[in-house]
């Protein structure tokens, strides 16, 4: 599943269940404003705990998923 925006992309890519509890895990992708290219910088968050009110993290770390070159000025 996937939501698009002008500015960013997510994407669920996984939903763990469990006996008592239930995870997903996301990508995050955005656009490089200066890129000439259209390229996008992609983060990743596992193990988001889904709650029956939502969902609830008590911090969010993100993973760099792709390397890119940026150019210094």
């Amino acid at each position: 599943m996937a939501f698009d925006n002008d500015k960013y992309n997510i994407g669920i890519v996984g939903l763990i269940f469990e006996p008592q509890s239930a995870y997903l895990n996301a990508l995050l992708a955005t656009a490089v404003p200066q890129s000439v290219l259209g390229e996008y910088l992609q983060f990743s968050h596992k193990g988001i705990k889904i709650h029956p009110n939502g969902f609830g993290v008590d911090e969010i770390q993100l993973e760099l998923q792709k390397m890119l070159p940026l150019p210094w000025r």
